[in-house]
């Protein structure tokens, strides 16, 4: 690599998702998984845009696809198949 030029990791794509989906000002939300440490979670309530959809990034660290359930607090619930070490955003609106 040369002076003044950069690499593309998997954190260069990951920090990405944040930038594109998560706004500033948005509220972190408590997650909890029952994967062995293969998916990683966060998500976040927007305030900005239109009053609060829920932003959920995953990281699947697995060599394989994973299918994940969803389920919030307020009842709704989705399930989603994720690709062998990938990070996927999921946006719910409000």
């Amino acid at each position: 690599m040369t002076s003044g030029s950069f690499e593309r990791t998997q954190d260069f794509y990951t920090m990405g998702q944040f930038s594109k989906f998560v706004e500033v000002g948005a509220v972190r939300l408590e997650t909890t998984s029952t994967t062995n440490g293969d998916v990683q979670a966060v998500a976040f309530r927007n305030q900005r845009s239109g009053g609060g959809e829920v932003v959920l990034v995953l990281v699947n660290r697995a060599p394989s696809d994973l299918v994940v359930n969803v389920e919030l607090e307020s009842g709704g619930g989705w399930t989603a198949e994720i690709e062998a070490a990938s990070v996927t955003t999921l946006v719910f609106p409000s």
